[in-house]
Order: structure tokens, then sequence, then C-alpha cells
């Protein structure tokens, strides 16, 4: 509900400007220890024995602040219904708002909702009637909250309430905390940290200000989380806030086992944390051991049983890991426990969507928009999903294709027979049957495609995403032209489809990544993971990582160019596996993941290997694999590149590289081709995965170019084409060149790998129907031409003539009779118009 009566707590808060009145801790002489310290560096159990022994030397009469110590303390270490008890005297005794707050909450906690409902009720109509409220700032703030539970907008709650208390009671820490619970609860995770950051200006050691920041540094990648966690550890080692986040950093980078150590170790204090019993659910239902999950759930449903928190965050991290049918039946189980709770409901629509279930998923989360707008991951994918709505649908029995209105001319027909190519390889190669129709979703906005794949807009890193059913990527029109091969892109995406059903979507990230990285070079060998000369500082040649170490690159990179070496190194396992023990092998490793088998245990088991073994193999081939590593400069620590920035480029000091590539800048200056083109091949052989813009092959290039060797120059086009899947400059030149040669074919080729980089070229599309017209395929050149009518609204005229031939050439005579009089009605002086009428009606009609 909203609150109306706005006069009455705007005077409770005159009030407390006017009175100031703050009410005086009541402090209590310790005995042998202060059970505050003990409390405050973790020790629970000593706390509360020495608070128990303080307060049972009081016959008649508890100080009122040990009694709130001891509701607190006894919260903390699970004694719920003991601190209820407390609170409920306290209601009596004194009838203050902030303890009717703390005993809402534990009813809460409890299930006992319907009691704390009411009290909820009460105290709202007994703060308001005849102003019956203390002017203190502990019940201003607890007003606030009662509100908040009442239903008030939580923007009110910010805006209004809590800015006016903090602005009369600026030193007041509470409200600080209070402030940036609501922010975070309601996604405003910056609005939320500056409100701790205030309160840890007031008390630099508050452990729940410090952990409700790291909350939201965990919550937006913040790198200073750890160092938080740190300081907040070292205050308090058993801090159950700082464990928990820990864990749930640890749950997204499979460290499971951890996770269950770190959860028990919180429970081990407090049996009844519903958050630890959740993750650690999640922890042991990644870890296959049903047994333990449900003893998990038995113990929080005995303790609560319309809690489903268990139930959301077991879904939440199946979805995590990509297993999103079971993550959509646990929330499933979490609504049919809370119908109303809002992170259960967001959830599984994004699971319907990520399912291909799109009416229902669009539903679940318009329903969960109308519980819960300050979601932005909602609001966003409702967003999108409207744009989705006008994208060009594209269906057959296999694919449904969804891409922008303005695009589909461009790439719908060259997507669906990539897509088809693949299916039809891959059911057999690694015998599966895929669920149909694979839906695949073309964004020519980068953002879009991000809050479609995650929610969020963003990391531009990303190309695309596969969720098993289901690819979403970027079109070539999401970024600047050159920067990217869709096609490249799409056939990694949808060997992801191909790997994610067969395992049932329960492998290992780096195993799935290295198979699509395997299977691109496959296709095409200038696609895949290049070896990067960044990962010379990377790699160590003298110890480099075996099978069980490709999993931390993923989930744990220290930089982006550790994560981009992980694909790299996983998609050489890939290759190494195949061609070592065969697809067969690899068939049957993925058929045992699927069923349950750990990633590396089926790998050795499929291979007939020990880990030592297979480990051997595939170094053996890295060394191979990375030796022109060693052909470049010494690579530099880290720490030596970041102390010296004035270090020469890597390209400008001294190896065997950048000898050769010396002393063919040398022999060009002397006039020497013939050596210079020497020295740039032993330099291109050297190293082979360079493909920068001063690479050899484009020096080489540029030599033939200069001294106009067209033949040479075409023919070391031919050769970067080949060798670099984004070469578009170099597939452009070559196209030109080998039109005015009349090499046709040639331009059909060198369109086509053009085509792949920036579809929307309309000079390599005018040319590549040239090349069908030359070949004597006039249905692909009038598909072109008509692509190109389409592309432009003032397309030349001559397209419209030459359509009309197309047409005529193919025997649809009176469909180029009916488009040259619509010419000639347009333009009636067009005289190539006219001739092209006066064919077409003196050519025999179609049978």
């Amino acid at each position: 509900m909203r609150f109306v009566c706005r006069p009455a707590w705007f005077l409770a808060l005159m009030g407390l400007c006017a009175t100031g009145m703050i009410r005086a801790q009541e402090t209590a002489a310790p005995t042998v220890r202060d059970y505050r310290t003990a409390w405050r560096a973790g020790d629970y159990a000593e706390a509360a024995r020495l608070l128990d022994a303080l307060v049972s030397g009081y016959e008649h009469f508890v100080p009122l602040s040990l009694s709130e110590d001891q509701a607190k303390l006894y919260t903390e270490i699970g004694r719920i219904d003991e601190a209820i008890t407390i609170y409920e005297t306290l209601v009596r005794r004194y009838g203050e708002l902030y303890h009717r707050v703390e005993l809402v909450e534990l009813l809460r906690y409890r299930g006992r909702l319907e009691e704390a409902s009411q009290i909820v009720a009460d105290a709202i109509s007994y703060a308001l009637r005849d102003g019956k409220m203390g002017f203190t700032e502990e019940n201003w703030l607890a007003l606030s909250q009662l509100s908040e539970m009442g239903g008030e907008n939580p923007k009110d709650i910010l805006n209004a309430r809590m800015k006016s208390l903090i602005s009369v009671r600026p030193d007041f820490v509470p409200a600080y905390l209070y402030a940036g619970s609501v922010a975070y609860r309601n996604y405003g995770y910056a609005q939320a940290a500056n409100y701790f950051d205030q309160a840890l200006l007031l008390e630099p050691e508050n452990q729940e200000a410090l952990a409700g920041l790291a909350r939201c540094y965990a919550r937006s990648s913040d790198p200073r989380l750890e160092a938080l966690l740190k300081a907040l550890t070292q205050i308090n080692p058993n801090n159950p806030d700082a464990r928990l986040i820990q864990a749930e950093e640890l749950l997204a980078s499979d460290q499971f086992q951890e996770v269950v150590a770190l959860c028990d170790a919180v429970l081990g204090i407090n049996a009844n944390h519903l958050d630890a019993l959740a993750l650690k659910g999640a922890a042991l239902f990644l870890l296959d051991d049903t047994e333990s999950l449900e003893r998990v759930f038995e113990i929080s449903k005995a303790f609560n049983p319309v809690s489903c928190r268990a139930e959301y965050q077991v879904g939440r991290f199946a979805s995590l890991h990509y297993r999103f049918a079971e993550g959509a039946a646990w929330q499933e189980k979490a609504l049919s426990i809370d119908p109303a709770n809002r992170d259960a409901k967001a959830q599984l629509g994004l699971d319907q969507l990520r399912l291909g279930n799109n009416e229902a998923g669009r539903a679940t989360l318009e329903a969960a928009f109308q519980t819960d707008p300050y979601n932005v991951q909602v609001f966003n994918m409702l967003e999108v999903l409207d744009s989705l709505e006008k994208f060009e649908r594209l269906s057959s029995p296999n694919f449904e294709v969804h891409l922008p209105e303005k695009e589909a001319v461009f790439l719908g027909g060259e997507v669906r027979a990539l897509l088809e190519e693949a299916i039809a390889r891959y059911e057999t190669a690694y015998a599966v049957t895929l669920a149909r129709p694979v839906a695949v979703q073309i964004f020519d906005d980068h953002d879009e495609f991000m809050v479609r794949s995650v929610g969020l807009p963003g990391n531009p890193g990303h190309l695309g995403i596969c969720f098993g059913q289901l690819v979403t990527m970027d079109s070539p029109g999401a970024r600047k032209p050159g920067a990217m091969n869709w096609e490249s892109v799409l056939w990694h995406e949808f060997v992801h489809c191909v790997t994610l059903q067969k395992t049932k979507n329960r492998m290992a990230r780096w195993l799935s990544e290295g198979i699509s990285v395997y299977e691109e070079t496959r296709r095409n060998p200038a696609w895949g993971q290049a070896l990067e000369p960044e990962f010379a500082a990377l790699i160590d040649m003298e110890a480099l990582p075996g099978m069980g170490e490709l999993g931390g690159y993923f989930t744990n990179p220290e930089t982006p160019g550790h994560l981009m070496l992980g694909y790299f190194l996983a998609g050489e396992l890939a290759s190494c596996y195949v061609a070592q023990y065969g697809q067969a092998a690899l068939n049957a490793a993925l058929d045992a993941i699927g069923a349950g088998e750990k990633t590396e245990i089926a790998l050795l088991n499929a291979a007939q290997k020990s880990a030592e073994e297979l480990d051997a193999v595939f170094r053996e081939h890295l060394r191979t694999r990375c030796a022109p590593l060693q052909n470049l400069p010494p690579a530099l620590p880290v720490a030596d590149a970041t102390a010296l920035p004035e270090l020469t480029p890597w390209m400008e000091r001294p190896s065997r590289f950048t000898n050769a590539l010396a002393a063919a800048a040398a022999a060009v200056e002397a006039g020497d081709l013939t050596s210079a083109e020497t020295y740039l091949r032993e330099a291109h052989a050297l190293y082979p995965d360079y493909r920068a813009h001063d690479a050899p092959l484009y020096r080489l290039v540029q030599l033939h170019k200069d001294h106009g060797k067209a033949a040479e120059q075409e023919a070391v086009l031919r050769e970067i084409v080949a060798w670099d899947h984004l070469a578009l400059h170099a597939a452009k030149e070559l196209a030109g060149m080998q039109a005015a040669l009349g090499d046709w074919e040639g331009v059909q080729e060198s369109t086509a790998l053009a085509r792949a980089i920036d579809p929307f070229d309309l000079e390599m599309l005018a040319l590549r129907k040239d090349a069908f017209r030359h070949l004597n395929d006039p249905a692909s050149a009038l598909a072109l031409v008509e692509r190109l009518i389409a592309a432009a609204p003032a397309a030349p005229l001559s397209h419209e003539v030459e359509r009309i031939h197309l047409l005529r050439a193919l025997g649809r005579t009176s469909e180029a009779r009916h488009a040259a009089v619509r010419l000639l009605e347009a333009y009636p002086q067009f005289a190539a118009a006219q001739d092209a009428l006066l064919e077409a009606v003196g050519a025999p009609d179609e049978s």
C-alpha cells in the first residue's frame, strides 16, 4: 500500500529535528571479557556464552541494550525462536517500532507470514494514530522499513523518507545501511555502494556496510571485491556474508567443493542460515550429489516450509552453467512454494526464452515486471522482445532465423544455407539428432544482442552466444566494416548447439569452446583462434598446461589475454584428441558427459588413457603448435612491461622473425626485390599466425603492387584470403583483379569471402552478380540483382533492365513483359526499357 498519512510522518520527523531526542545507550560492565569484542571478531559461541552469563546476573530487569544484543546475537547463531521471544517481550514492554521491525523480519524468516503481515499493519496504524511514535531516529527508520514492507514505492522510501532522515541525522549509520539495502534490492548497485561508502566514512569497520559494499562490487564485477573481502575477513574471519559472497563467486567458477566447505563453515555457526543452505544446495546439485541435496532441502523446509531460496538458487546456478531446462524446472518448483517470488519469476522467464519458449517466456517476464518494475534485466529483455517482433522471420523445419528486416535481403539466404550445411555435417559426425527448430537471432545493435543474451548491454568482446537450441549473435551491421566474419561466428555457435545438446548442457565450458574452435578450423583453416603474439608472455614452454588446467582459463582468467589463450589451448586439445584417438572416442566422451560423467574423466575413459599419458601427448602437440612463438622477441614479464612503458614495441626488438622483416625492408631499400620476397616468405614461415596489417604477406602483396607485378600480386592476394578470415580489402582487391582478367570463377570465390565479412557491400554484390551471369547461372544472378534493387530505393535503372533480361533467360517471359511495362510506365523515354519490352514481346511464352 502507499502511505497516505504524510503529515503524521512528516510531523514525526520534525519532532525528531526539534527535540533531538536520541536514546541513550545502556551499557553494562563486562565480566571476564567483553562479549562485544568476541562477537565482533567472529567468536560467536564465546560471545553468546559471555552475554548469557551477563544476562543471567539480572534477576528482575535486564537492561534494554543487553536484551537487544541477545536477540541480535541469537539471530546470527540461528537461535531464531529464542530471538523472536525476546523481541515479543520488548514489543510488549517498550512498544518501540524498531523492535516490531526486527520481530517481523524474524517471523518472515521463520515462515510465519500471516503473523508478520498483521504486525506490519498494526505497527503502521499504531505509529500514525495520534502521533504515537517516539521521536527517535530508530523509530523513524523503523517506520520507513514498515512502509516498505507494506508496499510503499522503494523510490519514495529513498527519495523522501531516507533523504529526510539522513539530512537531519547525517551521523546515523543505520540509515545508510538500510538505504543501501533498499537500493541494492532494487538493482541500484551504484547508488547502494554510495550509501555503504557513506556508512564506512562514519564507521570504517562496520561489517554490515563492508558486506553490503562487497555485494555491490560482486554484482558489478568490480575488481576491488577481493581486497574488500580480505579487509572484512581480517576483522571477522567468520563473517557469514563474506563467506557466502565468496561462495557465489566460486559457484560461477566451478569450484563446487570449496563452496560446500564455505557454506558448511557458515552452517557450523548458524545451522538455520537459509542462504547458506541454498548455496550449498546449488553446489551439491552441480556435484550431482542428490542424497546430500535432499538433506539440505529437508533442513531448509523443516525450518521454513514457505521459503523457496534453495530451489531458486539451485535453478539460478543450473542456468548459469547452461542447464536451462533444469534451471527452469527448479524455478517452477520455487514458484509452486512462493508464487509471488519476484526473483524466481524473472529467472524462469529468462530460462524459458533461452529454451526457445518465447511466448511463455514473454508472458512470465511481463508478470515479473508487474510485480518488480525495477528489475533492469527484465525491463531490458522486454524492450528487446518488442524489437524482435519487427524482425524478419525465416522458418524451415530445421531453423527459425530472426534478423532485422533491412538485413534479411543481404543475409537471410546465406545464413540458412550455412546452417543447413552445418546441421547435415554435424548430426552425422557427432551422432546426434538436434531438437528442432534451432532458433538463430541476429542483431544489428550490439547492446540488443547482449540484452537478449544476458539481460544487460555492453561487453563488446562477445560476438555470439549459444544456449543449446538458441543462438544469438551480432550482425556485421552491429560492428565496424571488416571487424567480424559472420560465417565463422555462426559456425562456431552452431557447433555449440551440437555439443551442448549431445551432452544435455553438462559439458565443461572449456571443452565446448575447444570443439567449436576446432570445428571452425576444419571448415576453414583461416577461421578459429590464432596463435597471437601476446600469448608469448603467457605461455611457459617448459611448463605447458595439461588438460586439467584448461578450465581455469575460462572460469578464472587472470586477464582477457588469458581467456583468449584458453580458446586457443582448448581448440588445440580438441584437435589433438581427435587426431590421436578419433572422432568416435570424442563422441563416446560426450555421451558419457551427458550421462553425468565429469568432462575430464569422460575424455580419459574414452581414450583409454591416464591423465599423465594424455597430457604428455597434448603437451608434445602444443610444443609443435606453439613453436613459432620462439621465433619472436623474448617475452617480457608483465611487471617489467608495466614498469617500463617506454620499452620498444615487440616488432622492433630483435628476433628471428623481426630480423627477417628487417632484412626484407633493407632489401627493398636496396632495390633487391628477389631477396625482399625471400625474406618476407621466411618471416611468414617463422610465424604464420601473425595477421596484422604489417604481416609479411601484406608487405609482400604491397611490394608486388608497388612494382607493377600484377600476376604475383594476385597470387599473394589468393594466399591472404585463404589465410586471414578478416581480409576484406584483399578479397575486394582480388575480386576486382579477377574480373578484369575474366576469371569469373575466381570472382565468385573472392566475393563469397568478402560477403562473409561485409555482406552489405553493393560493389561486391554487383561483381558477384556479374560472375554468375558469365558463368551461365541466371537464377543466382537474378537473386542478386533483385537484392541490389531492394537494397537501394534509388538503384540504377540498369538493374531493372538486367532483371528483365534475366527473367527472360529463365523462361519467365510474362514476368519479364510485366516488369518492362512497369518500367516504361515510370520512365516512358527510357530506351533500354523499350528495347527490353520489344525483346520480351518477341520471346515465346513459357510452357
